[in-house]
């Protein structure tokens, strides 16, 4: 069992059949840092919150990507500055400077993070769902930068007030807006285990608010102080300095990066019944087994029949590759739904920008904010490949 899936369980145990009803949860407000969205939820998400409706009618406040009527907006909170209750004793401009300096942490380290949602656990208020960073440095990531919002107010003098020890990376379901029968909880307890392993989707943050947020984070009950955004970095075929022809696709240099925590964008042949890595040709040989050793290694099939073959194995095999294949196309779709723009293509928001340095003239700043990756042979592609 992962450390989350223990804290999850530990969660269900002290939380279950809990049902606090928040009188004032649509009038109070906290300092934050969060993140809305970009979503990408599987049709399982829409059962379960239909079984929901059907199990709890108007029982609860529900949260979704869409809120409507008295609905909350489903989100990820990364830190409560100041909590419920301590927030309305801070005085605003003193807020706006707590807000600042946090924004100022956060771009020291703009990374952006993908969140698998399977199945749920248990509040005080309510259900959640249980995330989970699709790579596994991510969760260590999160708590550090935790920890260094709680340091860095520490250090400078602001008041904070950390109200729980947040080593979780779950999403509000649920609130309980009027008091639940036993047999209601019961029964809710019975479809929580019914789910337990069911995936519901993605959240990809490609960037946090420092915000004076509410339970529900609607737009209009928010005050959204900065918003920082954030991208993840793909290596091109393992480059981090430029072009090196001697070095890309080889099998080391790949081992390389993973080791360091880094996505690589790899070219992949599958000739007379085998695997390569090369661009233009197959040069270096590799097995199935080597290619899907690492989550870290977006594929490119260098043609159809490479494509054919490797997202049939990884079918077959449960491998959980990561691949793409694209001609002369704006966009592609990689087999995860992630959409690729190609070289002067306009960025789709939560996208891959593939190249950017190939892009004439050069994309302005606010294209930047819309991608969730960057393909790159140069590591500082982020600052340099992007105009005013």
């Amino acid at each position: 069992m992962s450390n989350l899936e223990s804290i999850y369980e530990t969660m269900n145990i002290k939380n279950k059949g809990l049902a606090t009803v928040n009188t004032l949860l649509l009038s109070e407000r906290c300092y934050a840092t969060y993140a809305l969205g970009n979503w990408s939820l599987l049709p399982s998400f829409r059962r379960l919150v239909a079984r929901l409706k059907e199990i709890l009618g108007d029982s609860i406040y529900l949260y979704t990507p869409t809120p409507t009527g008295d609905q909350g907006h489903l989100h990820l909170t990364l830190l409560q500055h100041q909590s419920f209750k301590t927030a309305p004793l801070v005085a605003p401009e003193v807020a706006e400077r707590v807000a600042l300096s946090v924004k100022n942490l956060l771009e020291i380290n703009p990374r952006a993070y993908w969140i698998q949602y399977r199945g749920l656990v248990w509040t005080s208020s309510g259900l959640a769902l249980c995330g989970y960073p699709q790579d596994s440095k991510d969760y260590a990531a999160i708590l550090q930068l935790r920890k260094s919002i709680e340091v860095t107010l520490a250090v400078e003098g602001f008041p904070y007030d950390i109200p729980y020890n947040n080593d979780i990376v779950h999403s509000t379901l649920f609130r309980w807006k009027k008091q639940p029968s036993k047999e209601m909880l019961e029964q809710l307890e019975a479809e929580r285990l019914r789910w337990s392993e069911c995936v519901f989707g993605d959240l990809h943050i490609n960037s946090w608010i420092v915000g004076r947020g509410s339970w529900r984070q609607l737009d209009y009950e928010r005050y959204d102080y900065y918003k920082v955004p954030l991208y993840s970095f793909i290596a091109h075929r393992g480059n981090l300095s430029g072009p090196s022809h001697s070095e890309e696709n080889t099998p080391d240099v790949l081992d390389r990066r993973d080791e360091e925590g880094i996505i690589v964008e790899c070219d992949v042949w599958y000739k007379r019944g085998e695997l390569w890595l090369g661009h233009d040709m197959p040069q270096y040989k590799i097995t199935l087994g080597w290619l899907a050793a690492s989550q870290r290694r977006l594929i490119h099939a260098k043609d159809g029949v490479t494509f054919e073959y490797l997202l049939r194995e990884n079918g077959k095999r449960a491998l959980g590759l990561h691949i793409f294949y694209h001609t002369n196309e704006d966009y592609a779709l990689t087999n995860k739904g992630i959409v690729i723009d190609c070289p002067n293509a306009p960025i789709l928001e939560g996208s891959l920008c593939m190249m950017p340095e190939m892009t004439n003239p050069p994309y302005c700043s606010s294209e930047r904010e819309k991608l969730f990756f960057l393909c790159s042979d140069r590591k500082d592609g982020y600052s340099s490949h992007f105009g005013n």
